[in-house]
């Protein structure tokens, strides 16, 4: 199978398409970059990790979240300027 990146005419999605040798199938995928990164901001978000109850594994890590959370933002995300302001917010833990 390959898979190859093509521009999209909004910046706001990403676009893909490739072909899968073993079913004889052209495809595509479409992603929407606000969604994606708000997603990818989550992983790293201590509040949400809490919610979640994650214990182990994936450690939260406020300065990456604030990196995706931004990404989002500037791509037009609604939540993303709400959990941006939110981490601000957090206490400093202590080094």
């Amino acid at each position: 199978m390959n898979r190859h990146e093509i521009p999209a005419k909004n910046p706001v999605h990403q676009v893909f398409v490739g072909w899968d040798h073993p079913l004889l199938t052209f495809f595509v995928q479409v992603y929407d970059r606000i969604k994606l990164d708000d997603d990818v901001a989550e992983t790293y978000d201590p509040v949400v990790l809490a919610r979640l109850g994650v214990k182990g594994g994936i450690a939260p890590d406020v300065a990456l979240a604030q990196t995706w959370y931004q990404k989002a933002k500037n791509l037009g995300s609604a939540v993303a300027l709400e959990r941006l302001e939110r981490l601000a917010r957090l206490p400093e833990s202590p080094e």
